[in-house]
Parts: C-alpha cells; structure tokens; sequence
C-alpha cells in the first residue's frame, strides 16, 4: 500500500503487517503494543529532526526490518546528520524521563516508561544497521575514511552482536522461549553480514 503526504511517500509492505500480526498473536503480555508506541514516538523524534535542519525526506518505507526513511538528496553536514539519527533516541529519553518521574504509580506506564530506556539504548549501540553504528560510521569517515569505517562498523558490529546472541540464547533456553532478543539480534547479524 503506497500513498503521499505533503510529498513524502509513505509505503507499507505486506510482511510489516504480517510480522506485526505474528507478534501481537505471540505476545500475551501486552508488551509488544507498548514497544511499537515506542518504536512510533522514535521514528517521530528522527522525522522532527529532519524538519528542524530543513531536510524533509522522500520516503517513510514500513518493511519487515522496520521503519525505514529515505533522505532527499540534499547535502547536509555530517554534524546535522548525527543530530537527526540521534534523535530517534533524544525522543525515547525525553519520554522516559517524563513518564519515570511523573507517573511512576502505574505498572502499565512504568513498562511504557522502560520500554523507551530499552529502545533508546539499543538504538544506540554501534551496530552498523542502527543509528549509533550509523553515527558511528559518520565519524569514523571523518578521521579514516570510507574504507576504513567500513571495515571498522563491521568488526564493532560483531564485536557487540556475538556476546548480545549469547545473551540472547540464554535468555530463550532459561525464560521459557523468551526469544525477543535472540530474533532481533538474528536479524541485525543477517543485515550486518548483507551490507
């Protein structure tokens, strides 16, 4: 499904539906809704950042690997580009810390709360798919260019992935099939080895 809006492209694929409906029929808890919030309040800190350093992008693409934006064409500093790749996370925090210290009696927003910390920090982590490996690679082409970032975002990446599938493994084997990390760390392995 593929629509426009002020310009911007928005298109939605068949497998983020399914993989969206896989979840939701898997998850009994409750928790995948409060992190799709959060994974929506992210993605509205990034398209904020765009606004504010005049870059409005071309295309909001919703796939099975999640929300992905397409930046237009226009050149901006590498300073202005980390500001809208952190910002993702800039918007999980600034919830986070408002809902931690306001609304601390209810478990249902105390879970809200947490679920934005989690999404904020693992964004953040320098592997290369995500926006700390992207912010990542950005400084790293500054100091040792193209090349050397390459071969540098791939090695943290695994560095980081290796230990956080371990994790992943054991949390699956002792929480009874609590697989969440253990798939997404799959996923950005795979990714990782693709680019």
């Amino acid at each position: 499904m593929e629509f426009t809006v002020k310009g911007i492209k928005i298109r939605f694929t068949f497998l983020f539906f399914w993989i969206l409906t896989l979840f939701c029929l898997v998850d009994r808890s409750g928790i995948l809704f409060w992190g799709v919030l959060a994974a929506i309040i992210h993605e509205l800190g990034h398209i904020i950042a765009f606004l504010l350093v005049g870059d409005f992008p071309e295309e909001l693409s919703f796939e099975l690997t999640g929300i992905k934006m397409v930046r237009s064409g226009k050149a901006i500093t590498p300073g202005k580009e980390i500001f809208q790749l952190f910002m993702g996370s800039g918007a999980n925090f600034l919830v986070f810390f408002i809902l931690s210290y306001s609304l601390q009696t209810v478990n249902k927003i105390s879970l809200f709360a947490v679920s934005h910390l989690i999404l904020g920090v693992f964004n953040l982590l320098p592997i290369q798919t995500l926006d700390g490996g992207m912010i990542l690679k950005i400084i790293n082409e500054r100091i040792f260019g193209i090349r050397t970032a390459y071969v540098l975002g791939k090695i943290i990446s695994f560095v980081i992935l290796i230990p956080l599938l371990g994790v992943g493994c054991y949390l699956c084997v002792l929480q009874r099939f609590h697989f969440s990390l253990l798939f997404v760390c799959i996923w950005l392995l795979v990714a990782c080895i693709k680019q």
